[in-house]
């Protein structure tokens, strides 16, 4: 006799409907949990070769492409809100906290910002260069 596919007790959804309901119990939580698997694996410091810093940078990406996913699937898995209902705090934190991520690896994303990363030969040295023209100012 073989084992069963899954070992959850809960029978499949069997309509839209059905599914929405179960998503919109479930992925409060694992949202919530991804986001602080996020926190904790983000607030570790970056591997200090290029490659273990670009590895750790694309797994910040991915797991806030996840908390991401997991938000879209939660605004459409909710039912419709009457229009006199307050405002979700924590819908407004778990945004917030996706903003604040994303903020905080656009600041990474540079890989001249990084203590191991080399000087641009290529780029422009504007020190002691005047941009305004004082010709033009006659």
């Amino acid at each position: 006799m073989s084992a069963p596919a899954s070992t959850s007790t809960t029978a499949a959804p069997r309509d839209l409907d059905g599914l929405k309901g179960v998503l919109a119990a479930r992925l409060p939580a694992r949202a919530a949990a991804a986001v602080a698997d996020y926190e904790a694996f983000a607030g570790q410091a970056p591997p200090d070769d290029a490659k273990g810093f670009a590895a750790h940078h694309a797994a910040c990406k991915a797991a806030l492409a996840h908390v991401e996913a997991a938000v879209k699937l939660l605004r459409w898995a909710a039912p419709p809100e009457p229009a006199a209902t307050a405002p979700d705090p924590e819908a407004d934190d778990l945004a917030r906290l996706i903003a604040e991520a994303r903020a905080a690896l656009s600041e990474d994303s540079d890989p001249h910002d990084h203590p191991t990363a080399r000087p641009d030969p290529f780029a422009a040295d504007d020190a002691g260069e005047d941009d305004t023209d004082e010709e033009d100012d006659a």
